[in-house]
């Protein structure tokens, strides 16, 4: 008995051995946050210059990493809040959406950078999940959420001092998450409960659609394609099958349902999915076997109407929802790890599994900006790490925009003697990504 358990280490070992060095050819990993805290309520979003936020719960606060790729910077937000989904406008404002500790309020939050909270609106009274954020063409923000208490789901947009909110469908017992998109003046919502909800906002009316309503897990994603197709992973029982991957995806004639992967089930708090500019799919997933021994990171891609698969880390506890696809094709997710008492924050990112434009863009350099003096009085010295001449914005606490420089060699001096004491951001944005620093000013 106990050679044929050594057998069965060994042979276990020596696949992992085998299965590491496989998935690190395509996949770089780094762990980014080993604190010992819990971790909980990962989200990442890109700005539009392809740096990432990746923000979550440790410790009873908001805290967020910033950048890509090797260079990344680290902050706590001093917010108690768990967020469930985070957009960046083109300002580089992070708006979120979450819930708190209770789950009986819907919070909403902007920020001006990952550390100053500009406002929190909180409405209705019970038992909430699932809520998602995205911003139209004109950066206001929109949220879906489900209101348990009536079994419903939601649908808010945000007029510029408070939200309105209305029903938009009834939905099956246990509703539990929702996603939403935009396209122009389409609005586009997918939500789980023991059934899955399609609903969509054209020309003035909401359209609603049962897609499944069987087995299922609740662990959804949610995106369109190019032609706003939408398309949802999702996790559902099949005979022997616990949980496996299914994907729902959309044509012109109506909608069709496939099983992905039935190598186990899917598990761990969301199921990444994002098109990139070619229109391939693109979906991240944890899975832990039918035999429940190994818990697996996945990657799904669709290329040429087939679908590769590929490992990318052991061991993961979830969270891959936190996915986005930079312009030159790479994909990046953010998730957790087992550590032995605490979970730990990992980030991993690959090229263009299709081989694009690899050559004509390498992996992008990342800038930084400093202050010299912060605190300061009268006036400051921002400078930009690449020492190259470039554009520098001043925004007040409210996100507007009051002064531009420019800096010559990478060095600008902004003299504040006609503003008012308080705190103000400076956004220096380089060929490939920008940076954000948070300035004080004490008269």
């Amino acid at each position: 008995m106990r050679l044929v358990s050594l057998v069965v280490y060994l042979f276990i070992t020596f696949f992992l051995i085998l299965f590491s060095s496989s998935y690190a050819q395509n996949w770089q990993i780094t762990e980014l946050d080993s604190s010992s805290t819990n971790k909980f309520g990962i989200v990442m979003a890109k700005d539009n210059l392809d740096s990432l936020y990746i923000m979550y719960q440790s410790g009873g606060n908001l805290h967020y990493q910033y950048g890509s790729y090797s260079n990344w910077s680290s902050g706590s937000t001093g917010i108690q809040q768990r967020l469930a989904s985070i957009q960046i406008d083109t300002l580089g404002q992070i708006h979120g959406v979450g819930l708190n500790p209770g789950n009986t309020r819907i919070l909403y939050c902007k920020l001006g950078s990952a550390d100053t909270l500009i406002d929190t609106v909180s409405f209705y009274a019970y038992g909430y999940t699932g809520p998602s954020i995205a911003l139209d063409a004109s950066g206001r923000p929109a949220i879906s959420f489900c209101k348990t208490l009536v079994d419903s789901l939601f649908y808010g947009v945000y007029e510029g001092s408070n939200w309105s909110t209305e029903g938009i469908a009834h939905l099956s017992p246990y509703a539990s998450a929702s996603k939403i998109a935009i396209r122009g003046s389409d609005n586009f919502i997918a939500a789980v409960s023991s059934a899955i909800t399609y609903a969509k906002y054209h020309n003035g009316n909401w359209q609603t659609n049962v897609l499944a309503d069987q087995g299922i897990e609740g662990l959804i994603g949610f995106d369109l394609d190019n032609e706003n197709h939408g398309y949802i992973p999702y996790n559902r029982n099949y005979n022997q099958y616990l949980g496996p991957l299914n994907l729902l995806y959309e044509t012109d004639t109506g909608w069709t349902n496939i099983i992905l992967d039935t190598s186990g089930t899917v598990y761990g708090g969301g199921i990444g999915i994002k098109f990139d500019q070619q229109n391939n799919i693109n979906i991240v997933y944890a899975i832990i076997t039918n035999d429940e021994s190994m818990r697996y990171l996945k990657y799904a891609y669709r290329h040429d109407n087939s679908w590769n698969y590929e490992f990318i880390d052991s061991m993961a506890l979830g969270f891959p929802g936190a996915m986005e696809i930079t312009s030159d094709g790479s994909i990046h997710i953010a998730y957790l790890k087992a550590n032995r008492q605490y979970e730990n924050l990992f980030y991993a990112y690959r090229q263009n599994p299709q081989d694009i434009l690899l050559d004509s863009h390498p992996i992008p350099r990342i800038i930084t900006l400093s202050a010299y003096a912060n605190p300061f009085n009268s006036s400051t010295t921002l400078s930009i790490s690449n020492g190259k001449a470039a554009d520098i914005s001043i925004y007040d606490i409210t996100g507007r925009q009051i002064a531009t420089l420019f800096a010559k060699e990478g060095k600008a001096v902004w003299d504040a003697s006609a503003y008012s004491s308080g705190v103000y951001f400076a956004k220096a944005s380089g060929q490939n990504n920008s940076a954000v620093i948070k300035l004080i000013y004490l008269k």
